[in-house]
């Protein structure tokens, strides 16, 4: 999981530039959160079995340490898509058809755009 933390890093402030560039982060953020939600709900279910388990108590730690990792590496993503350009999702939509599974998320971070004040403010 490390290595695709550090993989997001490539993908900070070059959003913008594609359709194919949105895509291959938003498919690494949903890998990223589908492994972490894994791992939590196992960690989670392992703790409420036993509470008293040093071992397990421990791994549950650092399951909680790293869905604190992974959403603060993720967080630039919102930001970035809400400084695109007015139609800039739209376009990106109908170049990749493969992110018609994020239309919804895409357009609903849109909307956020009036209510947020932009990074350089």
């Amino acid at each position: 999981m490390e290595n695709d933390i550090k993989k997001l890093d490539s993908f900070k402030g070059h959003l913008h530039t594609s359709s194919h560039t949105l895509l291959n982060c938003l498919l690494l953020e949903e890998e990223l959160l589908m492994t972490l939600t894994k791992l939590y709900s196992y960690a989670s279910l392992k703790e409420s079995t036993d509470r008293t388990n040093p071992s397990i108590q421990a791994n549950s730690s650092k399951i909680s340490a790293l869905w604190t990792k992974v959403h603060t590496a993720l967080s630039f993503i919102h930001n970035e898509i809400l400084i695109f350009g007015e139609g800039t999702i739209e376009k990106y939509l109908t170049e990749e058809t493969k992110l018609e599974p994020f239309r919804k998320s895409l357009l609903e971070i849109l909307q956020k755009r009036q209510h947020t004040l932009h990074p350089l403010q």
